[in-house]
C-alpha cells in the first residue's frame, strides 16, 4: 500500500471506498436509566442493519433488533420467543450515526456495562431479508452478492420456536440453533439439501424456518465458498493418491529453481504425506531420499525431503479440519518451506534433483498416504515463485510461466486437473466440492476495493491446552464460535477483551448469563487465532467447531488517518477512577509521572491487565489497572493527575503483534500494517530481556536491519543477528534466535511504526555545530529522539507538557524513571522541527541521530 495515498480517500479526488469502520462496530457503554444515543459510526438509518445488545454484568436476554423489521420490534437469541413487537423500550430508533436506546434494563440499567454489536448492510458482508413462509421448500432473495458464509434465521411470529442456524462448515443438510447448546442437527427439511448462492438462499418445510403463513427474518453473513471455475479439491480417504503412470522429465528440476504449492486440509492429525516426487513409479519411495522432494505433517511437525535431507519445522499443530496454503521454493541454492504465506524453514541446497514421477497424497510410503482434501497442486519448473514470507492467494491458480502440472482443481475432470505432463491416476480419491477459497464477490472492501472483512470457517479440536492455529488471513476483532456437540455459543471480542496470555471476556448468546471473565481460551495472532485450552468449549476431542470472525481495523481495511488526532493522542490523568481519554480505541499506551521520579508503566489492549517497563527489561507482571475496556479511553484506578499518557490506535502506520518464540533465526513474523515497518520493538513478556528497536535510521541508514539498539538502556547497541539482517516487508518482519527477542515457548509483544504522509514520520539525520530544521511534512505534537553515535537517552518531547521555543521544552526520557527536565532543544514547525546547534543529545557534530514523529 502507498502510504501517500492514505490522504486522498474521503475526498473528492479519492475513491469512495468501504471499510471495517462503516459497516461493524463493537460499541461499550455504561447505562444511565435514561433514553440516550450510542454513536458508534455506523450508518444503520441510511444503509439498514441489525444491532446485538447483551448487558454484562447481570442475567438478561440478548436483544436483536434490525432495520427490516423496524426498530421497535425485538428478539431475543437466547429463547424462541416471538418477535416482541412495538415496544421502545430496548432500541427506539435506528440513527445515521448508531442507534438510540430506551430505559429498559436489558439495555440501559443504570450504572451497569453494555456491549452491543452493529452489522450494517452491505454487499459481501451482510444482509437482513424477511419472508412468510409456505410450508413447503422455497428460495428466499437475498442482496448480499456474494455467497453467504452463516445464515441465522427467526420465526418472528411464533412462540417457542428455536432459531436455526445454516454454516458453511456444516453443509447443506445441518443446522446448529442460536438459542441453544444443542449439537449438530441433520434434516433435509431446513434447507433442502441445497447449498446458498450470491443471490438467494432455500429453505426446506422445517417449521422453524418455514411454517405456513408465519413470518420469518434471516440474517445473511457473507463468508461462502467461491465456486469459480478452479476452486475445487480432491478428497483423499487415507487409502489412495493421485500420481502420474508414466515418466516425465518435467519433475527433473536439475539444480534450477521451482515452487511446487496447494492447499491441504487434514481430516485428522498424524503422519499424512502431501507430495513426493521422486525417481520411482508409483511416486511412493523408502530409497533414495536424498533426491526426493516431499512434504508431510507428523502429527507435531511439518515434515520435509530436501536439500539432500530431511527438513522439520518447529512443533506446530495443524489444526485438523481446516486448510494450509503450503509452499516449497527453490532459489539459486536455498530450499524453503512456506505454510500460509510464512517461511518456516530453509536449508542450504545444491542438490541435483532427478525426480521424474510424482505422488500427491502421501509420501515415503503407504503409512502416509493422506486422509484429507488438496486444491490447486502446481509445479512451476524454473522458477522461485516466492521469494520472501507473502500473503496466500485468495484464488485459484493459474498456468503462469513454468507450469508443468496444475490439478486437484477440477470438478468437471475425474483426475482434477488442468495442466499434466503425463497422464494422471487418482487411486481411491474422489473430486470434491470443497474450495479453500471464499467467494471472491465479498473481496470489495479497504483502499484498493479487494479485502475481504468476514471468514467463516471450521476447525476439530485437540482437547490439549497447545490447540490449533487456525488461519483466517488476518487478525480478527470478533469471532462466534460453536462446537457442532452439545455445547454453548460463544462471542468474544477485542474491546471487551481477548487477551494474548490472560483471561478472554466471553458472552453466551444463548443464555442469559452475564460475561464471564475467567477464560483463557485463545490468543489473536496477525493471521488468525491460536487456541491455548482444553476446554470443549472452543477445542473439543475430535470434534468440530464452526466460527464467524469479523476483521480487525488494520492497515488494509481500516478507515484511514484523516489526521493525526485519528490515532495518536497525549493527555493527563483524570477522573475518579483516573483513566486517560483519548477519543478512540487505545491499542497502546503508557503511563509516567512527568513531574516527578516513576517508572513508565506500558500496556497494550492485545495484553490487557498486563503491564511491563520501557525502563527496565523486567518481564511482564499483573497489571490490575491496565485496563483496555473502552471505545476512547484506556487504565483504570488511582487519582494522581500528575501522570501523562501518549496512547496510540493501530493503522497503517501503528501495528502491535503478540507471537510466541520459536528460537528459530530467522523467525518470520506477519504484522498487518500493510507497509513496511520502519521502527520495531520487541519484548521478551515471560522473561528478563532488554527490549530491542530496530530502525531505518541505524547505521546510518546502510543496512539498518543489521543493527540494534536497546529501549532501556544508554549503551548504544552493535551488530546481532536480532532482525536476521533482513529488512521488515509489508506483510512480514524477522527476528533471530535468541531469547530477547525469540525466545522459545516465550510470549513476546513487538509494537512496529512507520511513516504515514501527513501522520507519522521515523527519520534520522546528521548532528551539526548549526541548528537544523527538519522536515516531516507536518507540526508534530510528539517526538522520540535517540542519538546513535554514543550512549545517550531515549528523549521524548510533546506539546501536551511543553515543547516550544526557549528554555521552557519539558524532556522525558524512555529509557529512566527521572521526572522531566526543562531545557532549550528546538521547536515543532508547521512541517517539522527545529534542533538546537551543537547539543550532544539531539545535534551534536559528528552524531548520527533516529526519530520518530506524530502529528
Amino acid at each position: 500500500m502507498d502510504p501517500n495515498q492514505q490522504q486522498l480517500l474521503l475526498t473528492g479526488g479519492g475513491k469512495k471506498s468501504t471499510y471495517v469502520d462503516d459497516v461493524f462496530s463493537t460499541y461499550l457503554w455504561e447505562g444511565n436509566g435514561t433514553a440516550r444515543s450510542i454513536n458508534n459510526g455506523i450508518d444503520l438509518s441510511g444503509k439498514g442493519g441489525m444491532a446485538w445488545i447483551k448487558r454484562r454484568n447481570g442475567s438478561s436476554d440478548n436483544v436483536t433488533n434490525d432495520t427490516v423489521r423496524g426498530a421497535t420490534n425485538s428478539l431475543m437469541t437466547n429463547n424462541g420467543n416471538a418477535n416482541e413487537a412495538s415496544t421502545s423500550r430496548f432500541i427506539s430508533t435506528f440513527n445515521s450515526d448508531g442507534f438510540s436506546l430506551g430505559t429498559d434494563g436489558y439495555v440501559n440499567a443504570n450504572g451497569s456495562p453494555y456491549v452491543s454489536y452493529s452489522f450494517r448492510k452491505q454487499e459481501g458482508f451482510f444482509d437482513v431479508v424477511t419472508y412468510t413462509g409456505n410450508g413447503s421448500s422455497q428460495n428466499i432473495s437475498h442482496s448480499l452478492g456474494s455467497v453467504p458464509g452463516m445464515i441465522i434465521v427467526k420465526c418472528s411470529s411464533q412462540a417457542s420456536t428455536d432459531w436455526r442456524v445454516y454454516h458453511r462448515g456444516l453443509g447443506n443438510t445441518d443446522a446448529l440453533g442460536l438459542n441453544t447448546s444443542n449439537a449438530t442437527t441433520s434434516n433435509v427439511a431446513f434447507w433442502n439439501n441445497t447449498s446458498p448462492t450470491a443471490t438467494q438462499f432455500t429453505v426446506g418445510s422445517s417449521a422453524y424456518i418455514n411454517n405456513i403463513s408465519h413470518t420469518y427474518v434471516a440474517y445473511v453473513f457473507a463468508g461462502g465458498e467461491s465456486t469459480a471455475a478452479g476452486a475445487s479439491s480432491i478428497d483423499y480417504n487415507g487409502a489412495g493418491r493421485t500420481y502420474t503412470t508414466s515418466a516425465s522429465n518435467d519433475f527433473n528440476f536439475g539444480t534450477g529453481d521451482f515452487t511446487i504449492e496447494c492447499w491441504v486440509n487434514f481430516d485428522v492429525d498424524g503422519n499424512k504425506g502431501v507430495f513426493q516426487i521422486s525417481n520411482t513409479s508409483g511416486g511412493l519411495t523408502t530409497s533414495n531420499t536424498g533426491y526426493t522432494l516431499a512434504v508431510a505433517h507428523n502429527g507435531t511437525r511439518w515434515h520435509c525431503y530436501g536439500a539432500g535431507g530431511t527438513i522439520e519445522s518447529i512443533a506446530m499443530p495443524v489444526g485438523a479440519g481446516q486448510w494450509h496454503h503450503v509452499a516449497y521454493v527453490r532459489q539459486g541454492t536455498t530450499t524453503t518451506l512456506y505454510v500460509d504465506g510464512t517461511k518456516l524453514k530453509s536449508q542450504g541446497d545444491n542438490v541435483n534433483y532427478n525426480g521424474t514421477y510424482i505422488t500427491i497424497g502421501g509420501y515415503y510410503s503407504t503409512s502416509y498416504l493422506l486422509n484429507g482434501k488438496i486444491s490447486n497442486f502446481r509445479v512451476v519448473k524454473g522458477t522461485a515463485v516466492y521469494t520472501d514470507s507473502f500473503k496466500p492467494p485468495t484464488e485459484p491458480l493459474t498456468n503462469i510461466s513454468g507450469t508443468v502440472l496444475l490439478c486437484n482443481n477440477d470438478i468437471t475432470n475425474n483426475e482434477g486437473s488442468t495442466i499434466t505432463p503425463v497422464a494422471l491416476t487418482t487411486a481411491n480419491g474422489d473430486t470434491f466440492n470443497e474450495s479453500p477459497f471464499d467467494d471472491k464477490e465479498s473481496y470489495k472492501f479497504g483502499e484498493e476495493e479487494d479485502q475481504v472483512l468476514i471468514k467463516t470457517g471450521s476447525y476439530n479440536g485437540n482437547a490439549n491446552t497447545s490447540g490449533p492455529e487456525v488461519y483466517v488471513g488476518w487478525e480478527p476483532q470478533y469471532i462466534l464460535f460453536k462446537p457442532t456437540t452439545a455445547e454453548n455459543w460463544f462471542v468474544a471480542d477485542c474491546m471487551r477483551g481477548i487477551v494474548s496470555g490472560g483471561n478472554d471476556m466471553r458472552l453466551i448468546p444463548n443464555l442469559q448469563d452475564a460475561e464471564y471473565d475467567n477464560f483463557d481460551g485463545f490468543s489473536l495472532t496477525p493471521t488468525g487465532f491460536r487456541i491455548t485450552t482444553s476446554n470443549a468449549v472452543v477445542n473439543p476431542s475430535a470434534a468440530k467447531v464452526v466460527y464467524m470472525a469479523i476483521r480487525r481495523p488494520d492497515g488494509y481495511v481500516g478507515k484511514p488517518a484523516k489526521v493525526g488526532t485519528d490515532v495518536f493522542t497525549q493527555a493527563y490523568g483524570s477522573g475518579s477512577d483516573f483513566r486517560f481519554t483519548a477519543g478512540f480505541p487505545v491499542d497502546f499506551g503508557w503511563a509516567k509521572i512527568y513531574a516527578g521520579s516513576g517508572d513508565w508503566w506500558t500496556s497494550a489492549r492485545l495484553m490487557q491487565l498486563k503491564e511491563v517497563k520501557t525502563n527496565t527489561g523486567g518481564f511482564e507482571t499483573a497489571g490490575a489497572n491496565k485496563v483496555f475496556d473502552s471505545n476512547t479511553q484506556w487504565h483504570s484506578g488511582g487519582a494522581d493527575s500528575t501522570y501523562i499518557s501518549h496512547m496510540w490506535k493501530r493503522n497503517a502506520g501503528f501495528d502491535v503483534v503478540t507471537y510466541k518464540g520459536t528460537g528459530v533465526l530467522g523467525t518470520a513474523i506477519p504484522h498487518t500494517m500493510g507497509i513496511a515497518p520502519e521502527m520495531v520493538w520487541v519484548k521478551n513478556r515471560s522473561a528478563s530481556h532488554n527490549w530491542y528497536v530496530g530502525h531505518i535510521g541505524l547505521n546510518g541508514g546502510v543496512d539498518p536491519w543489521h543493527k540494534y539498539m536497546d529501549l532501556n538502556l544508554t549503551s548504544n547497541g552493535g551488530d546481532y543477528t536480532v532482525w536476521n539482517d533482513t529488512a521488515p516487508t509489508a506483510t512480514h518482519f524477522q527476528v533471530g534466535h535468541e531469547a530477547g527477542y525469540n525466545g522459545n515457548g516465550d510470549e513476546m509483544i513487538a509494537f512496529l511504526f512507520a511513516s504515514v504522509t501527513g501522520i507519522s514520520k521515523c527519520g534520522f539525520y546528521d548532528g551539526q555545530v548549526a541548528d537544523l530544521t527538519i522536515t516531516t511534512g507536518f507540526s508534530p505534537r510528539f517526538l522520540i529522539v535517540r542519538n546513535i553515535t554514543g550512549a545517550d537517552n531515549w528523549w521524548i518531547f510533546d506539546t501536551l507538557r511543553g515543547w516550544v521555543a526557549g528554555n521552557n521544552s519539558k524532556l522525558l526520557q524512555i529509557d529512566s524513571t527521572s521526572a522531566q527536565s526543562t531545557q532549550d532543544f528546538g521547536e515543532p514547525t508547521s512541517t517539522g522541527f527545529t534542533l538546537k546547534g551543537d547539543t550532544t543529545r539531539i545535534n551534536g557534530a559528528s552524531n548520527k541521530y533516529i526519530y520518530y514523529a506524530h502529528a
